[in-house]
């Protein structure tokens, strides 16, 4: 009898440990599974802080840089509004004392940038003072092409023979379609 209950005994012993063996293991697989899930939750956390800080740093770059950006855009011709820019150059022609004619706009091989071709006629000074103007406006501007040719008007009887000089210039001028940049925006959002 004693046989029987050192057997038992023993068989309680392993069971329990076999019991007690199986639920270290289940309860070790709970905290590994749980620790893990909260590693993923503190990654996903830290990233969301991260990009949270990283928007908060593009706005602030973005409103301290707003006067810098209105004025580099003040550097580049809006093609929708290319009327606008081609009567400023008319207008500043007038004001310098040339007539100037548009002969030309179109593309140029590179995509962002336009090619104007001009004729500008008056007096010397006033051709060169143009020409220069063009070249040192505030838009970013680069001469191709320039053709200085001076004309003689012979006299009549009504009216005296006169001098005048006339430049024929192709330059470049850097453009961007704000419309196509607008609707790019649009769609990334």
């Amino acid at each position: 009898m004693q046989k029987k209950k050192t057997y038992i005994i023993l068989a309680i012993t392993f069971i329990l440990m076999v019991l007690s063996i199986l639920l270290f293991v289940y309860v070790f697989n709970e905290i590994k599974t749980k620790n893990e899930n909260a590693s993923f939750v503190s990654k996903q956390l830290d990233k969301q802080i991260i990009q949270k800080n990283n928007l908060a740093n593009l706005q602030k770059t973005i409103d301290t840089t707003k006067e810098q950006r209105e004025i580099l855009g003040s550097y580049i011709v809006d093609e929708n509004h290319i009327d606008e820019f081609i009567g400023w150059l008319e207008r500043q022609g007038e004001l310098i004392g040339v007539n100037v004619s548009v002969d030309a706009v179109g593309k140029a091989k590179d995509e962002n940038v336009l090619d104007i071709t001009l004729g500008a006629t008056g007096n010397f000074n006033a051709v060169m003072n143009f020409v220069s103007f063009i070249e040192n406006s505030k838009y970013k501007i680069g001469v191709k092409k320039l053709f200085l040719s001076k004309n003689i008007e012979e006299a009549t009887e009504e009216r005296e023979g006169r001098i005048y000089w006339q430049a024929q210039f192709t330059f470049g001028v850097i453009s961007e379609n704000t419309t196509q940049i607008i609707d790019n925006l649009k769609d990334k959002n």
